[in-house]
């Protein structure tokens, strides 16, 4: 198990070190389980989405690796690493815009349409680091649509393979929550996001024919 560990500890998202997935990944200082004779065993272990070492010797390496990186509910390790990487950052760095937007006298954070529109920004500038680490698939999409309105278009696929921030504007957020302002809250973010995968079985159709066309 700590070679799975140390792997999945060393990812160090970034523009110019992006994370793998962890299917397939190489370890060290592991031997592999045997092949001869285990494949029955092997292939039960894969579809009860336990993870084993194996070798790399289908794509003509001689490292050891590890087959196939999933969590036990079947998802990538990967898919739950981004959206961790996601919850995590974006907490944080909305976080970080409403603090620091309390302690500038030139660009204070209100809340009113200009500084829901600045707090999305700042969730799309994070969508957009995820991109460019290897963790979020698509393009960033921004909208601002009422709650209701964005469900329906998340209902009808319109923003599938994208990665997508709706702001419910100030002026139906407050007209629906007529509380929240005079709270300071504001519940009106919505993220919608697709974790990047690897490949993990390929399927290559070879037709032979002997038939020389004209």
């Amino acid at each position: 198990m700590a070679a799975p560990f140390q792997s999945s500890l060393a990812n160090d998202p970034g523009s110019s070190n992006m994370v793998p997935p962890m299917a397939y990944r190489f370890m060290y200082g592991v031997t592999e389980y045997p092949p001869a004779g285990n494949g029955t065993l092997l292939k039960t272990l894969q579809d009860n989405h336990i993870n084993y070492i194996g070798t790399a010797a289908e794509g003509g390496l001689s490292n050891k690796m590890l087959v196939a990186g999933h969590m036990l509910d079947g998802m990538p390790f990967n898919y739950w690493y981004s959206v961790a990487w996601c919850a995590i950052n974006l907490e944080l760095d909305l976080a970080n815009e409403v603090i620091n937007g309390s302690n500038t006298t030139v660009n204070p954070l209100y809340y009113d349409q200009q500084g829901i529109g600045r707090l999305q920004r700042r969730a799309l500038k994070t969508l957009r680091s995820g991109i460019s680490y290897g963790l979020i698939l698509g393009q960033v999409i921004d909208t601002q649509l009422t709650q209701e309105s964005f469900n329906a278009e998340y209902e009808k696929g319109s923003y599938a393979g994208n990665a997508v921030i709706n702001a419910v504007p100030f002026a139906d957020y407050t007209s629906l929550n007529q509380s929240d302002y005079a709270d300071g809250k504001y519940n009106g973010l919505s993220a919608v996001v697709t974790p990047r995968r690897g490949f993990e079985s390929i399927t290559f159709n070879l037709n032979v024919t002997n038939f020389v066309g004209a």
